[in-house]
């Protein structure tokens, strides 16, 4: 959880420094560039079940 945390709270940061939270292409950007998009981001940030 904590990699994800991160990962929202970069991208999050990112659109409010550059005040694009209106820009769907900014947020677009941003979702991809920290690996939360939809498809994938179940295997990038969750871990097997013991």
């Amino acid at each position: 959880m904590a990699q994800l945390s991160d990962a929202v709270r970069k991208a999050m940061v990112a659109l409010a420094d550059a005040g694009s939270w209106s820009d769907p292409e900014a947020v677009v950007t941003q979702y991809r560039a920290h690996h939360l998009q939809a498809e994938g981001i179940a295997q990038r940030f969750s871990v097997p079940p013991r």
